[in-house]
């Protein structure tokens, strides 16, 4: 009997066989995809992981449009302080902050009473006074001899004209007539001084001169301070004119000061002023006259910025200050600012998320696409800038741009110099 081979004939493999090998390439065939497959996922995700994601702009020209809002508080443009004539006790107060008065309103009232009693105790002893002088000059005139007071007379009429001549002397501006008019008053001076009688009198009199100027004074001050006060002896403090009430330091039981404002008034006539703090940057790009919108309420006013000047509220910050009408509001009202200017013209601008710094100063980061047999690879370089001017979105710069150049605007994660991109899509 023949010997049976795993062949049939003529060297073929049989059917079963043939069918298991097929079946074992082909799982090869799908471990070998699924492994690629796997493979490339892998790739990506490490890709994803390492790979920054960035979106682009380009380089314009133009342009940039610098825009300033902010607010601030209205305020008086003139100021009216209203001063305590006197130093008394405050026994009522009709100002509060923000009322409106008219001139001649009550603002506070004032105790009197002792401000008229130390009044009419002045001018009691300043009467005294005046009597006991009155007396001493007669005392004085009657120990005087007919003869000395003709004496004195004569010599009084005598230098009251060698006055006159000293007077023409110096409108004459003739030294020599001035030096010998000078010599005759001096010389008739002396004689009236030196008699001692007359010296004794004529002292006496000027005493008693001072003291009339002085019982004057008293009774002048008597009556101003009771022609002031009511019945009560209280004195009310009046609105000096029309505005609005913005201080009031006075308070009931305290004690008034000439030297403080009791009440501080924003005159009605005198306009508004509104102020806002801005950044250095910000400032710098406007000019005193530069117009603005104010919105009081709810009106638009336009105004010009009267002046710039470093804020003493915040170190670095500028004020800008701008006059308003009256009708504008009432001072401590809230307004809101906007300024718009547009700078000069720049042959490169691009957006402010575009900028970067480090150590090294400012900078952009530009893309470089490079195509090879792997494809195209995506790189970005490190280019230096200098800011010439920015506004709230832009800026201007010089550097190593050109219109041809294309940057990172933004970036998913940090980058460095030469780094692989990838472009957003």
């Amino acid at each position: 009997m023949a010997m049976m081979t795993a062949r049939g004939a003529g060297g073929v493999p049989p059917e079963g066989i043939t069918r298991e090998r097929r079946a074992a390439a082909g799982k090869a065939l799908a471990v070998f995809l699924g492994a690629m497959a796997l493979l490339t996922w892998t790739n990506r995700i490490l890709e994803n992981m390492t790979i920054a994601t960035v979106s682009t702009a380009s380089i314009q020209r133009g342009s940039l449009e610098i825009q300033v809002s902010a607010s601030g508080t209205l305020a008086a443009r003139t100021l009216i302080p209203v001063y305590a004539p006197e130093s008394a006790k405050v026994t009522r107060v009709n100002a509060s902050a923000g009322a409106s008065v008219n001139a001649g309103d009550p603002l506070f009232t004032l105790d009197y009473t002792d401000i008229i009693k130390s009044s009419s105790d002045a001018l009691d002893n300043a009467r005294a006074d005046l009597d006991s002088k009155r007396q001493s000059l007669d005392w004085a005139a009657a120990d005087l001899p007919a003869s000395a007071m003709s004496r004195l007379n004569d010599r009084l009429a005598n230098l009251d004209a060698l006055a006159e001549k000293l007077d023409e002397a110096n409108a004459s501006g003739s030294p020599e007539a001035i030096a010998k008019a000078l010599s005759n008053y001096d010389e008739e001076k002396r004689r009236l001084d030196g008699d001692k009688a007359i010296r004794d009198y004529m002292a006496k009199l000027d005493a008693l001169e001072a003291s009339q100027r002085k019982y004057g004074d008293a009774e002048e001050d008597y009556q101003s301070v009771m022609s002031a006060v009511d019945g009560d002896g209280l004195f009310v403090v009046t609105a000096p004119g029309s505005g609005t009430v913005t201080k009031v330091s006075a308070s009931v039981g305290s004690m008034s000061s000439p030297a403080s404002a009791a009440v501080m008034i924003a005159d009605a006539d005198g306009g508004l002023t509104v102020s806002i703090t801005v950044a250095e940057d910000q400032a710098a790009a406007f000019t005193v006259g530069d117009a603005a919108t104010v919105y009081a309420g709810e009106t638009a006013y336009q105004a010009a910025i009267e002046s710039i000047s470093p804020s003493a509220a915040q170190a670095g910050s500028f004020d800008l200050a701008f006059a308003l009408p009256s009708a504008a509001g009432a001072p401590g009202v809230s307004a809101t600012v906007r300024l718009s200017k547009r700078s000069a013209s720049y042959d490169t601008i691009i957006p402010l998320s575009a900028l970067r710094v480090d150590g090294d100063g400012d900078f952009v980061y530009a893309i470089s696409q490079n195509t090879s047999a792997l494809g195209t690879v995506t790189t970005v370089s490190r280019v230096g800038v200098t800011i010439l001017e920015q506004d709230n979105t832009r800026a201007a710069l010089a550097g190593g741009l050109s219109q041809r150049d294309t940057i990172v605007a933004r970036s998913d994660r940090a980058l460095g110099d030469g780094d692989r991109v990838r472009l957003e899509e």
